[in-house]
């Protein structure tokens, strides 16, 4: 009776006013100090990560060159060989203009573009063309020279290769002043992730600014199947029109941007590249399906092609409206009718771009013939070639760029386009 009395009385004591209140400020500072101290880790990552890059990108130069091989899991001889007349800083200058210089900027009706820039090695017009060999005016005299506009996506661009080296370059010294009358000019608007529609649209707005040339050259079929619903960065357009109301959605599009995010998503990135299992042997190149009920991969190829000759047959009436040649290039792919073996930089994944391999698996011959004579299917120049062919997972090397380029020059007929 005695305890249970002391037990009421130490119970009636800790409900006193004062010990509440000291109750209360004892846990407020536990919880303010767990706070503050996850605010101040917090912040300190981010000031952390903003440190990091920038003092990557102060000293990336000289370095990027041994980061892109790391990433891959090749030495960077490896790396080197694929640009013999290049030191490594050098590589590292020409990787630092590729990818870090090379943010879009916003573009009506085509949503992006490369940002006009000049650099050492990548040099981009405010007109929206990247500057080749022989670089023709701006805006184009056509009274003094044919002009050719060249169309595509970062391969067409040429990531990770100089000026001088992308296929618009190989193709204007191939074709440019080898004519009996005037002299040829080639334009490069290849633009990173474009794909055969917004190639039209651009094709459009140019045409719209009476900007005419006499001929137009599509290189595609790669990103046409890595964005076979919607060109990339519509996403962040609709999240911010959809997402406007959505408090959730705010707040996830803002974390995303911290530079701790970035971090943390770099890091994950890199780990699953080394995780990744390295191919020792040749992937054959799966076939397409024939059967009624079609897989979901399957109706989305059909989907991607059925698109593509809509594209094109809008593409044609524009041209034959403007008087303008067109000529439609379907690319060679890294994933289809290349031996992987010599693939430096295949990691076990395409990703999004995977579904190249069956789409042009499914490209029969009979599907090539009816695209018409103005297509040109280069997708097999790789076929036997024992080399290493690209200069990360899908963009070209130097010499694949030439390769690529004569495939075109022998099709490419100027006199109809004079």
């Amino acid at each position: 009776m005695a305890s249970h009395q002391k037990r009421l009385n130490v119970l009636r004591q800790s409900m006193t006013p004062s010990v509440f209140a000291a109750r209360i400020r004892h846990t407020y500072v536990v919880v303010a100090t767990i706070v503050l101290t996850t605010a101040v880790l917090f912040a300190g990552l981010n000031v952390f990560a903003v440190a990091y890059f920038a003092f990557r990108e102060k000293f990336r130069p000289g370095n990027t060159a041994v980061a892109h091989a790391r990433n891959y899991g090749i030495s960077i001889e490896a790396l080197s060989s694929l640009y013999p007349d290049l030191t490594a800083r050098d590589i590292g200058d020409l990787l630092q203009e590729t990818w870090t210089d090379n943010a879009m900027v916003y573009e009506p009706f085509t949503l992006f573009k490369e940002r006009p820039r000049r650099g050492k090695y990548v040099n981009v017009h405010p007109g929206g063309f990247r500057f080749s060999s022989m670089q023709g005016p701006w805006p184009p005299d056509r009274s003094r020279y044919v002009t050719v506009f060249v169309f595509g996506g970062s391969t067409t661009f040429g990531y990770g290769v100089r000026d001088e080296e992308t296929v618009v370059s190989h193709l204007q010294r191939l074709v440019g002043d080898q004519q009996d009358s005037k002299p040829v000019r080639f334009y490069n608007f290849g633009r990173g992730f474009y794909f055969l529609s917004q190639e039209r649209i651009l094709l459009q707005q140019l045409l719209s600014a009476g900007v005419v040339p006499d001929a137009a050259i599509f290189i595609d079929g790669l990103n046409d199947f890595a964005y076979t619903t919607e060109p990339a960065g519509p996403g962040r357009f609709r999240e911010a029109v959809e997402g406007g109301r959505s408090v959730r959605s705010n707040l996830r599009s803002a974390l995303q941007r911290l530079p701790a995010a970035t971090l943390a998503s770099r890091a994950v990135e890199k780990i699953g590249r080394f995780l990744a299992p390295r191919v020792t042997e040749v992937e054959p190149a799966p076939a397409a399906a024939n059967s009624e009920t079609l897989p979901l991969d399957d109706v989305l190829i059909q989907s991607v092609i059925t698109r593509y000759v809509q594209d094109k047959k809008l593409i044609e009436a524009v041209a034959v409206a403007h008087g303008m040649s067109v000529l439609f290039v379907w690319q060679p792919v890294p994933m289809y009718n290349y031996d992987l073996r010599y693939h430096l930089f295949y990691g076990g994944s395409f990703g999004r771009a995977a579904l190249a391999g069956p789409g042009y698996a499914a490209m029969s011959n009979s599907k090539r013939e009816a695209m018409g004579s103005n297509f040109l299917w280069c997708a097999d120049i790789q076929v036997g070639v024992g080399e290493t062919l690209y200069v990360d997972p899908e963009h070209y090397s130097p010499a694949m760029n030439g390769r690529l380029a004569e495939c075109i020059a022998k099709e490419l007929k100027i006199g109809d386009v004079e």
